[in-house]
């Protein structure tokens, strides 16, 4: 961002203001002087780090307040120092802030934007945007997938355990749910087939018993015969 002559100065203390009156939670702002001062900074982030009021803040560095995961696990590295040091911004990298005098730690995307003035960097914008639903919904999402895989398996499981003739296979639900309700029809299946096989199994076995006690008629009437 750069900004050429002293109405460019001027609109840019009023943009800072507004985008930082006007930008809703969950986005923590930060500006910093090219000293790494702070000059200002949003509500929400006076709030994230217990405080009152603006001037909380005003007149000391953000590493005061927290620090982050990146940047401990760099050595102090990828700050607001570095990127005003070489003008290249940080954009959107997923971390975790971890704030002193609540003990917080809440995951965020954090970018720190070089703000330029007639040619110069003056400062640097902090944007640390909360994404705590966000990996809420990836949780879920993990879990979910997780669950219809085990669901999968146990029928898959258990039908091909049917196709071997094993009749006493059943399938324990995890959830009452479309899953257990499926696993239910499953048994009732299983159960059904198993009476209807065993039904058969006796009428065959009363068929063979049937037939071999006319063999042992037929073979005493010839044996009879043949005396």
């Amino acid at each position: 961002i750069t900004f050429i002559d002293v109405y460019e100065v001027k609109m840019l203390e009023q943009f800072v203001r507004l985008l930082f009156e006007q930008v809703p939670a969950p986005v923590f702002l930060i500006y910093v002087d090219k000293k790494g001062v702070i000059r200002y900074a949003n509500k929400e982030f006076i709030k994230l780090i217990g405080g009152n009021k603006l001037e909380d803040v005003i007149g000391k560095i953000p590493l005061d307040f927290y620090t982050t995961e990146t940047i401990r696990k760099s050595g102090g590295m990828l700050t607001h120092t570095q990127v005003m040091e070489s003008g290249k911004p940080i954009i959107n990298i997923e971390d975790t802030i971890e704030v002193y005098s609540t003990g917080k730690k809440i995951p965020v995307l954090r970018s720190v934007i070089p703000i330029y003035i007639n040619g110069e960097i003056q400062g640097a914008l902090i944007v640390m945007v909360d994404i705590t639903n966000l990996r809420k919904k990836e949780k879920e999402m993990k879990e979910l997938l997780n669950y219809v895989r085990l669901c999968l398996t146990k029928l898959s499981k258990a039908i091909e355990e049917l196709s071997e003739g094993y009749l006493d296979v059943k399938v324990e639900k995890v959830r009452e749910d479309e899953f257990g309700k499926t696993f239910d029809k499953f048994n009732e299946f299983v159960e059904r087939l198993r009476g209807i096989i065993m039904t058969l199994v006796k009428e065959m076995e009363e068929a063979v018993k049937g037939v071999e006690e006319a063999m042992n008629a037929i073979e005493q009437i010839n044996s009879g015969m043949e005396q």
